[in-house]
């Protein structure tokens, strides 16, 4: 390879150690702008942005003092998950056949339709196949270990942990019990106890937003905050009390 070639390939890759804090500035860029990354095993990749930048924190803020959670995923399965939880209630752990039961009927609502008409349980179908309720019941809690991810190279429940939320799976009289803990303030460690728990390098997560009362939260909503809550250039973060000192 000649001296050019090395130039223009380090110009559009950066080695970057397998953390997802040492790529979070480019995953911030639009998707077109991002550099591909060298990522460990999995070679050159585009970063996906698994966090929430200021703008985006400022209308989630806005969005829970006005005591709704708007679910920070697209629509899907993952976020039919999570409104099912928030449904059966915050901080209460939920026997998995009935969060099952309920997620089955909400993740096939109109709610949950994606501009083909499909909703969130034929799409998961059509892309895993057929699922029985045990099939269905792993394949959910997988989901909810993903969602434990807070580190590492693809921090899945980074941005449910920013605003103060994250998931416990718990295991009693040999039934699985899963728990969406919500007003968080203190640093998150998600317990699992059906699988090891997820760990990997990086610091202990901490909230960005606290300034709420988990209490006066009532409703959830698929619209991006952003979106309903807009932020202007103008905003500046010592104008938001995000609920520290």
């Amino acid at each position: 390879m000649i001296i050019s070639e090395l130039i223009v390939k380090e110009t559009h890759h950066m080695l970057v150690k397998d953390i997802y804090v040492n790529f979070k500035k480019e995953a911030e860029k639009p998707l077109r702008m991002r550099n591909q990354t060298v990522i460990g095993r999995d070679g050159d990749v585009t970063p996906r942005r698994h966090h929430l930048g200021y703008r985006a924190l400022c209308s989630y803020h806005k969005a829970l003092n006005d005591n709704k959670l708007c679910i920070p995923y697209r629509k899907g399965i993952r976020s039919a998950f999570i409104a099912t939880l928030f449904n059966l209630g915050i901080n209460q752990p939920h026997e998995l056949t009935k969060v099952i039961y309920n997620l089955k009927e909400l993740a096939s609502s109109n709610l949950f339709k994606n501009n083909k008409g499909k909703t969130a349980l034929q799409v998961l179908f059509s892309r895993s196949g057929k699922m029985n309720d045990e099939q269905l019941s792993d394949k959910i809690l997988s989901e909810a270990c993903e969602l434990q991810r807070l580190t590492g190279m693809h921090p899945y429940g980074l941005k449910l942990a920013q605003i103060g939320f994250y998931i416990d799976v718990t295991k009693r009289d040999g039934k699985i019990f899963i728990k969406l803990n919500g007003g968080v303030k203190g640093e998150i460690h998600p317990v699992n106890q059906t699988r090891q728990s997820y760990k990997k390098n990086g610091k202990p997560v901490t909230p960005d937003l606290a300034g709420y009362d988990i209490n006066d939260i009532k409703e959830w909503t698929l619209e991006k905050a952003h979106k309903l809550y807009p932020i202007d250039d103008e905003t500046s973060w010592d104008d938001q009390d995000f609920g520290y000192a």
